[in-house]
């Protein structure tokens, strides 16, 4: 790419690249669809990609056992994956897995070593964007531990609500159970909870988002730190780059071939 892109990026990281920082990037750069499902790093395997997310999104995986698989952390277009390759590392523990599909911003390890080799304020960019990953971790972990089964229902719908456009998004009451690791029945419950108070309408596996500051609210200390921290970080709120316009289709959030469609 031999001129700057930037009015067509969706993704917050390059948007908060300076110019100099892009003329470095943008001749690695490939715009590549990513399909629902796509391993994108796995366990103690050589990254040899990383991706500037544009309207994907993309989960990190824990596998415990043959039946046990835990999400540690999403990002979407706030972000970039391979965060272990920011650090000097080449490869991960975990699954990095497509849970929406769309398109990113591919660029092979090796050029990314060489760009922040080059430019120290992409560097520190990018190793402020872990720190903010690091916090979304840490965040998980506290909520898990201390929050109610409808708080983290709350914080969940809204980490995908925040990383999507329109206000609605597809997913199984399987799935989410999964994602925050309760049964299934709670998930039920939990959502007509959040229906009842005004916060969501939730439909044959669509839920539709009502009032998302009612529902921050009562996510309540769960939810928010990260989201502020990387606002503090990267100099600007991801959430504000979303578009209040629901696209076509809508978006199967949270939804895989492990976690499939359920009749609910």
């Amino acid at each position: 790419m031999s001129v700057s892109m930037r009015q067509n990026y969706r993704n917050v990281l390059l948007n908060a690249c300076s110019a100099e920082c892009l003329a470095l990037l943008e001749p690695h750069l490939e715009l590549v669809q990513l399909s629902k499902g796509d391993i994108i790093a796995s366990p103690a395997e050589a990254i040899l990609c990383v991706y500037f997310l544009e309207d994907c999104l993309v989960s990190t995986v824990s596998h415990l056992d043959e039946e046990r698989d835990v999400e540690l952390g999403i990002v979407g277009r706030e972000g970039i994956s391979g965060q272990a390759v920011v650090l000097g590392d080449d490869r991960t523990p975990f699954t990095v897995r497509v849970q929406m599909p769309g398109m990113a911003w591919q660029l092979k390890t090796d050029d990314l070593r060489r760009v922040m080799e080059a430019s120290q304020p992409l560097r520190n960019l990018l190793l402020l964007f872990v720190r903010a990953q690091e916090l979304q971790l840490a965040s998980t972990a506290a909520a898990n531990q201390r929050g109610s089964v409808e708080e983290r229902l709350a914080r969940c719908i809204l980490m995908g609500f925040d990383r999507i456009d329109g206000d609605r998004f597809h997913a199984t009451h399987d799935t989410l159970a999964w994602l925050i690791s309760v049964r299934r029945p709670s998930i039920t419950d939990a959502l007509h909870a959040l229906e009842g108070k005004g916060f969501i309408r939730s439909v044959r596996n669509m839920i539709i988002i009502r009032d998302v500051d009612g529902l921050r609210t009562y996510a309540g200390a769960i939810y928010g730190l990260a989201e502020r921290e990387y606002a503090r970080l990267i100099g600007t709120d991801f959430r504000e780059h979303r578009s209040p316009d629901s696209p076509a289709p809508i978006p199967n959030l949270f939804v895989s071939d492990e976690y499939p469609q359920d009749e609910s």
